[in-house]
């Protein structure tokens, strides 16, 4: 944990009642080897999920309407991402991949930031008129440059199979309130290089909700330590986060800050942080940086009474 110094708090607290989201504040990836044949249909039972990880921007309160839960493997030749989201109208993009691929993004969907030995960005969606699956690739200039290279839309083939060996399944929930998105993605298409186990490259996700011209919720995660900038992620290159390919599966993965947060476990640290409240209430207490940026949770929805509290 970060020492929590006097002159930050004073300088950058970021401090309220009720207001404060509890978000996941993911700081890092791990893929797994993949545990045997995947077959890319919407069904995560041949997955290994032990490096999954939720993405929220308040665990409290959104993670049953605007959620997912993201994982991540490979083997030689493909990167595999799968996500399951929580949405109350699944699926509902309404954006033609053979006209709008660039406008993917403004509905449900999901991108992602990619810094191999190149820069692509990935955008990968359903397209609810059709019922067929749209996913766009734009790529940088340079490993400077977030934009500027060859952009490209892979076509629907058939079942869940795409061009350029691009596999991509999507499959609704049971009750209606969410689904999941599993995709194969060749290392061809966002690499110069094929990567094997301890190697490292970073990838920042950027989750997308909305069924018109224009997402209802955005949340971006999988930052790099001490980054800012979610607003504008899509070029923010130095703030995403690393994604990390484990020799061995079935991590056992400490519980997330976010968890222990809101287990009510008392904070840690030598600083006392005194403030008074004017009834009783549950109480987030966050420190952010002079930028906005997100620093530490340190307590989220605790019941404190009226008064001075520390």
């Amino acid at each position: 944990m970060k020492r929590i110094t006097a002159s930050l708090i004073a300088a950058c607290l970021g401090l309220v009642s009720q207001a404060t989201a509890a978000q996941t504040d993911t700081y890092g990836l791990h893929a797994v080897p993949i545990p045997g044949k995947v077959a890319i249909d919407g069904n995560l039972d041949d997955w290994d999920l032990s490096g999954q990880t939720l993405m929220c921007y308040d665990v409290e309160s959104l993670q049953d309407v605007y959620s997912a839960k993201v994982a991540t493997m490979y083997d030689a030749d493909n990167l595999y991402v799968s996500l399951h989201w929580k949405d109350r109208t699944p699926m509902g993009n309404k954006h033609d991949p053979r006209f709008e691929a660039h406008k993917g993004w403004a509905g449900d969907s999901v991108q992602l930031r990619n810094k191999t030995d190149r820069i692509s960005h990935v955008t990968a969606w359903y397209f609810a008129q059709d019922q067929k699956p749209g996913f766009y690739l734009d790529r940088g200039k340079d490993l400077n440059t977030p934009f500027g290279g060859v952009a490209e839309t892979l076509f629907h083939q058939e079942g869940w199979k795409m061009e350029k060996g691009v596999e991509t399944a999507y499959i609704a929930d049971p009750d209606g309130k969410g689904y999941v998105q599993e995709m194969k993605i060749p290392w061809s298409l966002v690499a110069d290089k094929k990567y094997a186990a301890g190697g490292k490259f970073q990838m920042g996700f950027e989750l997308l909700w909305g069924e018109s011209d224009w997402p209802v919720h955005r949340y971006a995660d999988n930052m790099s330590e001490g980054a800012g900038g979610r607003e504008f992620f899509f070029t923010n290159i130095k703030g995403w986060g690393d994604v990390t390919l484990e020799a061995k599966g079935g991590l056992k993965l400490p519980d997330p800050s976010w968890m222990k947060a809101l287990s009510g476990e008392p904070p840690m640290g030598p600083v006392g942080i005194a403030y008074v409240l004017a009834k009783d209430a549950k109480v987030t207490l966050a420190i952010e940086d002079a930028h906005g940026k997100r620093v530490r949770n340190l307590i989220a929805a605790q019941t404190r009474k009226a008064g001075e509290n520390i």
